[in-house]
């Protein structure tokens, strides 16, 4: 079966559908090599778009797709004089000076202890400063929740990332609120909102006509935008109750608050790919995509995604985070991602060593390969994350490409 035929399939009208609406984009340094769109922007039948295509200009919460031009702004700002991967952010953020490690607790009461390290923006982008999300980590949510405070994104960024730490920097891996705080480093020192800094620094540059954090401002992304659909426990799919992120954020996530469409994300993997970057400078370039993590933080990130552990019986956390990588290929983190670390890649048919890949929430995923010179692009909006059909039609892409069928 073409891949094209195996996509129709899954996103055909009826009881055997599999997935909502898909977009996927290919790439190389000279730009779009291939792209296509299955299924339909609404599933709830009584929707305007229950009929009306996906498509590659189809509007989009790409979610944490944001932390990639996130870092290449904190870079840009690195190059800048601005900011420094690794310098003590205390003086940018005074909020760090009074920043406590939770340990646990005693009945309902948390447990605290002094943090010893400093905070920077090297751990901050590759996940290793110490924060998590309350959302992922039951013991952040329960301190969030005694303190009567709200796990969800409600739009107010520092109620979302004023958490604990959950260990030192530098000594474990936890997926977490740190490109936020890095977002609002940057807003500090150029002395404007994040997204003003990246209309003016990426979207703008790049001819990206349908991004933002603003969405309530554009109307027309706000016209183009995907109704949102969830997978049920028994496979099944159906309208999602919920957007997840609010329309109306007051603040701009760095780590999450971007809306987009593939059309538009795809001019920045293919940027990547150039040896003269209109974003980053060639050293720059090379730190994004560099393994940023110490031994421990790295031995911990493997364990998360492959560990033998309650959560992970069934390989649920790892395919939150992979994107249909194979189980057991060595990674570690960068500024921008995660990062193929093994010697052969991710295999047969499958990127290089060094490639560079992350996601968003709704089940988008994104993968840059400099080696062999491939961008690619996979876009639904589908709810929980981790969706393992997600992950299979991505890998199954990710083949097709490599294996020169499409």
């Amino acid at each position: 079966m073409s891949f094209e035929s195996y996509l129709q399939a899954a996103t055909a009208e009826g009881p055997n559908r599999t997935l909502p609406g898909v977009v996927v984009v290919a790439a190389n340094k000279s730009g779009i090599t291939y792209k296509h769109a299955s299924g339909t922007q609404s599933l709830d039948p009584n929707s305007p778009l229950v009929n009306k295509p996906f498509a590659a200009d189809t509007a989009l919460w790409i979610a944490s797709c944001t932390k990639l031009l996130t870092a290449i702004s904190i870079l840009q700002c690195v190059e800048k004089g601005l900011l420094d991967l690794d310098a003590d952010l205390c003086d940018v953020l005074p909020e760090f000076k009074t920043l406590k490690i939770l340990t646990g607790f005693e009945g309902e009461t948390p447990v605290y202890k002094k943090l010893e390290r400093k905070i920077t923006l090297r751990a901050l982008l590759s996940h290793s400063s110490g924060f998590g999300y309350a959302g992922f980590d039951p013991k952040l949510e329960k301190e969030v929740l005694l303190r009567g405070g709200k796990v969800e994104m409600t739009g107010d960024l520092m109620e979302h990332i004023s958490l604990p730490l959950l260990y030192e920097p530098c000594t474990s891996w936890s997926y977490g609120v740190g490109i936020d705080w890095a977002g609002l480093a940057l807003e500090r020192v150029t002395k404007q909102p994040l997204s003003a800094y990246m209309d003016a620094n990426i979207i703008n540059p790049l001819g990206m006509t349908r991004t933002s954090f603003r969405l309530l401002s554009r109307q027309d992304i706000l016209a183009a935008r995907s109704d949102m659909s969830m997978r049920l426990p028994d496979g099944s799919l159906t309208p999602s109750p919920t957007r997840f992120f609010p329309d109306d954020s007051k603040d701009d996530y760095g780590g999450a608050g971007l809306f987009s469409c593939a059309e538009d994300y795809i001019k920045v993997l293919i940027d990547l790919l150039q040896d003269d970057s209109k974003l980053l400078s060639g050293a720059s370039k090379e730190e994004l995509f560099k393994q940023q993590l110490s031994a421990e933080s790295k031995t911990a990130l493997n364990f998360l995604l492959y560990g033998d552990y309650e959560e992970n019986k069934n390989g649920e956390i790892g395919a939150k985070f992979l994107g249909g990588l194979p189980a057991g290929t060595d990674v570690g983190y960068s500024i921008g991602g995660l990062l193929v670390e093994a010697a052969n890649g991710a295999g047969p048919n499958r990127r290089s060593k060094g490639a560079l890949s992350w996601s968003g929430l709704p089940n988008l995923h994104w993968m840059i390969d400099r080696e062999k010179g491939v961008a690619l692009f996979y876009a639904s909006q589908l709810i929980p994350p981790g969706d393992l059909k997600t992950s299979e039609a991505f890998a199954t892409f990710e083949e097709a490409i490599y294996q020169g069928k499409l």
